[in-house]
């Protein structure tokens, strides 16, 4: 049937209001912009504000990417190796984004490894029971509603803490000397939050020459939950008079620890080359070791 004119002139006015927004020949650019996050990451000992990483690629090896849309359904993934990283960011780039709010959750330096996901919140790390693991993560909402696009920075942060054990004047006769902390998160979400619980522990050989000197040990741990306190347990080792190795001193440290994310937590024990006497024993949040800075009364068992 033939349209009328005025009813031919509406029907295009309408069509003209509709399509008016978009601009593009091809319609299937409209209504989408592309999406530049610069990610940096968090300096160590540093405030979640404070300053960010000059160079990227030496803190962070491997960057995993999940972004979910505002209905929670993953629409993009991937993983980013460190053989691409230069400077002090990197670019995430997701083009032609259709309007819409998203959810970006990040992970990295863990095995590489890219998951299947049905919400950001299923995207845990887990800590192993020994050190070596300086992981990073966020959690970062943006809102995409221009076609010239969305750019910012994002920020990634350290999911762990430093536990420095510092073993001074150990007797000659120790020659082994290991940590256990218990009472640490066992797991960390995106938005660093944290689950569970677990203990971490490291040890180190001690020889003759080191009772003249401080044994190190460096352990990294998940927080210890908020209102509770870890416990710290100091386990040294000597050879028996079978020639095998025995428990020569087991001391446990009470109620006072807290590891913190992103910081440097000390612990320092001298033993005054005794294995009978109650070691002296100081805790400081990033300590300086050539003049300890505070000390903090601790029960020992």
């Amino acid at each position: 049937m033939k349209l009328k004119p005025f009813t031919y002139s509406l029907a295009t006015l309408l069509t003209g209001s509709l399509l008016g927004s978009c601009w593009h020949e091809d319609l299937s650019r409209c209504w989408k912009g592309d999406v530049v996050l610069s990610v940096t990451a968090e300096c160590f000992a540093t405030p979640p504000d404070g300053p960010s990483e000059a160079d990227f690629g030496s803190r962070i090896g491997n960057l995993q990417y999940y972004l979910f849309d505002a209905d929670g359904k993953l629409t993009a993934r991937g993983n980013a190796d460190g053989t691409s990283f230069s400077g002090d960011h990197y670019d995430l780039v997701f083009p032609t984004l259709p309007f819409g709010d998203y959810t970006l959750a990040l992970t990295a330096n863990t095995d590489g490894s890219v998951r299947q996901a049905d919400a950001w919140n299923t995207l845990t790390l887990e800590s192993p029971e020994t050190s070596g693991t300086d992981y990073f993560t966020t959690l970062y909402n943006f809102r995409l509603d221009c076609e010239c696009g969305y750019a910012d920075f994002v920020k990634l942060y350290r999911a762990k803490g430093i536990v420095e054990v510092r073993l001074e004047e150990l007797p000659s006769s120790i020659t082994r000397a290991r940590v256990d902390i218990s009472g640490v998160s066992a797991f960390c979400l995106p938005d660093t939050t944290y689950q569970g619980s677990m203990a971490v522990w490291g040890e180190t050989p001690v020889t003759a020459t080191d009772s003249e000197e401080a044994v190190t040990l460096s352990l990294d741990a998940f927080p210890t939950p908020a209102d509770s306190f870890s416990e710290v347990t100091l386990t040294l080792y000597m050879t028996g008079s079978e020639g095998t190795e025995i428990v020569a001193s087991r001391r446990t440290l009470t109620d006072r620890l807290q590891v913190v994310r992103n910081q440097l937590t000390g612990i320092r024990a001298d033993f005054n080359h005794s294995i009978t006497v109650q070691p002296d024993i100081q805790i400081v949040l990033n300590p300086d070791w050539d003049g300890v800075n505070g000390d903090t009364d601790i029960d020992i068992d």
